[in-house]
């Protein structure tokens, strides 16, 4: 099995944390893991979006996909995992007014385009 890891840093805490940490495990247990580093801008994504067909599963950590984006990513991963761990569908509260629409509908949108 190949999987491919999207994490928002190679080197933050809640990548090493929820994604990184467990690479060597999956090594071990016959898994073809890889983490990389989402890229920044559209054009940069759609362009490492392309291998994606090679691997079997994609998980995406945390990020929230514009729609032409996540259609692009949904089209090209066979199977698409969604890794939240913050409530990402609201602004930070420390900024005041926590509502976000467009947060609640691309979280909405992440959420329907995965299998899991």
């Amino acid at each position: 099995m190949k999987a491919l890891f999207l994490v928002q840093s190679l080197t933050g805490a809640g990548s090493r944390y929820r994604v990184l940490q467990y690479l060597p495990y999956l090594k071990a247990q016959g898994v073809d893991a890889t983490a990389l580093e989402m890229p920044k801008g559209t054009r940069a994504r759609w362009s490492a979006f392309k291998s994606l067909g090679e691997y079997d599963v994609v998980l995406v950590q945390k990020r929230l996909l514009g729609p032409l984006t996540l259609r692009q990513l949904r089209r090209q991963a066979r199977r698409l995992v969604y890794d939240l761990d913050d409530a990402v569908m609201f602004r930070d509260s420390t900024r005041g007014a926590t509502k976000s629409w467009t947060r609640g509908r691309r979280f909405a949108a992440m959420a329907k385009a995965a299998d899991l």
